[in-house]
C-alpha cells in the first residue's frame, strides 16, 4: 500500500511538474501494470494540461459514449501525443530518449501479446513510426494514423474539430453532447461487459471466481462437476431445511423469527406469496448448527466466498492509485455542486477549494484569497440508498462491482451523505438481501468487498425488501438507485392473477412487477434510478421499468460516475 502512495504521489509531482502548475488536481494519471509512475505518459499528460483547454478537451472525452470507446479514446490521444510532443521536443532535448524508450518498451510488449484490434495496430505503428522502423499496415490504417499525427500548430478547437472528423470520416462516428465535464481516466482498463452465464436453477448456489473459465450451463445434473462449486438444497420440499441452508451460507438474520415473518406476511403477497426475505449482515453461525448432512456443502461455500472476497479486495488494490484518484474525483464533483445549492456557506479564504473565477485577483489586486472556504461537514437533506443486483448473471465481474460500489460510497461518506448499500438474489424461494453498510456506518464501507454473485434476481420482491431497509433513513428525501440488467428471473412463479398462474417469474411477467413496485416506491415519494448494464435487446424493458430515470453504461468501470452524475442531476432539478 505504501507503494502504492509513492507512485500516486509521483505520478502527480511529474504532471505537475510538466504542466508547469502544482495548484490542481490532475484528472488523469498513468502507471505501468506492475503499479509504477510511467514518467513519459504522465508528462505527455501535463503537457496537455499546459498546452490545451482542459474543459474542451474533457468534453470530448466524455462524449464518447459508443460500444468503441476505448478505440476512440485511443484514438485521441494518439493524436494529443504527437501535438505536445512537437510542441516540446525543442525545449525538452531529453524527451525524444523518454518517447523512444517508452516505443520501444510498448513495441516489445505488443509483439509479444499480439494485435488483436485496431488501436493496438494503430499503437504498433506510432512506435514503429517513433523508432524509424518499417511496419506494413494495409491502406487504411496507414491513412488513419498518419491523419493522428497531429501538428504542433493545432489549437484546442482545432483539435477537437480534426478528432471528430476523423471519427466521422473513418468510423461513421458522431460523438454525443456532453453537457458537463466529470472526468475520464484514459488509461484505466476498460474491463468486459457484463456475461451472463445464462439461467442456473435457483436451487444452486454458485461461486465462480474470476480465475475460473466461463462455461455454459448444460442439464442440471452435469452441473456439479462442470464448475467451480455448485451447491444444491437438499430436499426443496423442505422448507424449515432451506432455511437452515440459507442461514448457514449467507448469516444470522438480522431480524428475529417473529418479526421476519410479519414482514412476510406484509412484503411476500400478491405476484411474491409464498415466497420468502431474508435479511442479513453476513454473520454466519457456528458450522455445527448447520445440518449435518449439509455441512460439508455449506463448509465449501464459505471457502469461497471468502475467497472472492479476497479477491475483490486484491483488485482494488492493484489500480489503488486509479481508484483513490476515482474517489476523490467524484467527492470534488459532488461537492462543488453542494457548494453551490448552498451558497450563503461559501467564504473566500487562502486555503480550500481553487476558485478559477478568482485568480485574476491575485494578479491585480495582490489578493490571495482565491479558495473557497469548506465547512468542516456538508450538511444532505437527502438519503441515498445503492441497491446491487448479486445475481449469477454477474459472476464475471464481481471484483469490478464491489470496486465500483466502494469507490461511491468513500465518496458519499467523504461528503457526510447518509448511504445505505446493500446486495439481492434469490436462492430456492428466498430473496436474500445482504446488507453491507446502513446510513449511520460511517466506518463499514469496507464490507462492500464481501459482495459475491449467486442464484437468480427476483426483483420486484427486492424492491419491496429496499422499501422496508429505508424506513430508518434519516432524511425526508429518499434517492433509490438500482443496478440492474433489466432481466428479472426466478423459477418460482409469479401468482397473482389467472395470467400469472403457474408462469415463471422472468421475461415480461418480471418486468411488468418490477415496473409496478418501482412505481409503487415513487408513489411514497422515492425517487428510483436505474443504472442499466445489459445487452442492447434489454434497452425497451430498461425504459419499461425505470421509464425516463436510468442510464446505460457499457462497462461496470464506469459506474461510479454514472451513480454520480446522476445524483447531480437529481439534485440539480430538485
Amino acid at each position: 500500500m505504501e507503494h502504492h502512495l509513492q507512485e500516486e504521489k509521483r505520478a502527480k509531482n511529474i504532471v505537475w511538474s510538466a504542466a508547469g502548475d502544482y495548484g490542481f488536481d490532475p484528472l488523469y494519471l498513468a502507471f505501468d501494470r506492475t503499479g509504477t509512475a510511467d514518467v513519459y505518459l504522465n508528462i505527455i499528460i501535463g503537457l496537455v494540461y499546459k498546452w490545451y483547454e482542459p474543459a474542451e478537451i474533457e468534453r470530448l472525452f466524455i462524449s464518447l459514449g459508443s460500444g468503441k470507446k476505448a478505440l476512440y479514446e485511443g484514438i485521441f490521444w494518439l493524436g494529443l501525443e504527437n501535438a505536445v510532443y512537437e510542441k516540446e521536443v525543442a525545449k525538452r532535448p531529453a524527451l525524444q530518449e523518454l518517447r523512444k524508450e517508452y516505443a520501444a518498451l510498448n513495441l516489445k510488449q505488443l509483439r509479444k501479446e499480439g494485435t488483436s484490434s485496431l488501436l493496438l495496430l494503430l499503437q504498433k505503428g506510432r512506435c514503429c513510426e517513433i523508432l524509424g522502423q518499417d511496419l506494413s499496415l494495409p491502406a487504411w490504417e496507414k491513412d488513419l494514423l498518419q491523419a493522428l499525427s497531429y501538428s504542433a500548430s493545432l489549437s484546442s478547437l482545432e483539435i477537437i474539430k480534426k478528432t471528430k472528423e476523423i471519427y466521422r470520416i473513418y468510423f461513421q462516428y458522431i460523438p454525443h453532447s456532453a453537457p458537463q465535464k466529470t472526468g475520464v481516466y484514459f488509461l484505466q482498463k476498460v474491463l468486459p461487459a457484463f456475461y451472463s452465464l445464462g439461467r442456473v436453477h435457483s436451487g444452486f448456489v454458485r461461486i465462480q471466481t474470476s480465475a475460473e473459465k466461463k462455461t455454459s450451463p448444460g442439464p442440471v445434473g452435469s452441473l456439479t462437476r462442470r464448475f467451480g462449486i455448485l451447491l444444491q438444497f437438499t430436499h426443496p420440499e423442505n422448507t424449515e431445511l432451506s432455511g437452515q441452508y440459507i442461514r448457514a451460507c449467507f448469516g444470522e438474520s438480522i431480524h428475529s423469527e417473529h418479526m421476519l415473518l410479519k414482514l412476510e406476511q406484509v412484503l411476500c403477497t400478491g405476484n411474491h406469496t409464498g415466497l420468502h426475505l431474508y435479511f442479513t449482515r453476513g454473520v454466519l453461525p457456528p458450522i455445527a448448527e448447520c445440518p449435518a448432512r449439509v455441512q460439508k456443502e455449506v463448509q465449501t461455500f464459505r471457502q469461497e466466498t471468502l475467497r472472492q472476497k479476497e479477491q475483490n479486495i486484491a483488485y482494488y488494490k492493484r489500480s489503488l492509485p486509479l481508484h483513490r484518484s476515482s474517489i476523490l474525483r467524484l467527492t470534488e464533483r459532488l461537492s462543488s455542486v453542494l457548494h453551490s445549492l448552498s451558497p450563503e456557506d461559501m467564504s473566500r479564504s487562502r486555503s480550500g477549494l481553487l476558485d478559477p473565477s478568482q485568480i485574476w485577483r491575485t494578479l491585480h489586486l495582490h489578493d490571495d484569497r482565491i479558495f473557497i472556504k469548506q465547512e468542516e461537514t456538508i450538511c444532505a437533506d437527502f438519503s441515498i440508498d445503492l441497491l446491487l443486483d448479486a445475481s449469477s448473471s454477474r459472476k464475471s465481474c464481481q471484483e469490478s462491482i464491489a470496486a465500483q460500489a466502494y469507490i461511491l460510497a468513500e465518496s458519499l461518506t467523504r461528503l457526510h451523505i447518509p448511504v445505505q448499500i446493500y446486495a439481492y438474489c434469490s436462492i430456492r424461494g428466498c430473496t436474500v438481501m445482504r446488507l453491507y453498510r446502513t446510513y449511520e456506518e460511517k466506518d463499514q464501507n469496507q464490507e462492500i468487498f464481501s459482495y459475491t454473485a449467486a442464484g437468480n434476481n427476483r426483483d420486484g420482491l427486492a424492491l419491496r425488501g429496499a422499501a422496508h431497509l429505508m424506513k430508518s433513513s434519516p432524511c425526508e428525501r429518499r434517492l433509490l438507485i438500482m443496478l440492474s440488467d433489466a432481466s428479472p428471473c426466478d423459477d418460482h412463479a409469479a401468482k397473482e392473477g389467472p395470467f400469472y398462474r403457474n408462469k415463471e417469474y422472468t421475461d415480461q411477467i418480471g418486468i411488468q412487477d418490477t415496473a409496478k413496485e418501482i412505481r409503487a416506491l415513487r408513489k411514497q415519494g422515492i425517487q428510483v434510478l436505474g443504472v442499466f448494464m445489459g445487452i442492447e435487446k434489454d434497452i425497451p424493458a430498461a425504459k419499461e421499468i425505470f421509464g425516463r430515470d436510468f442510464v446505460k453504461i457499457r462497462d461496470i468501470s464506469h459506474f461510479a460516475d454514472s451513480v454520480g452524475n446522476m445524483i447531480v442531476r437529481s439534485l440539480l432539478s430538485s
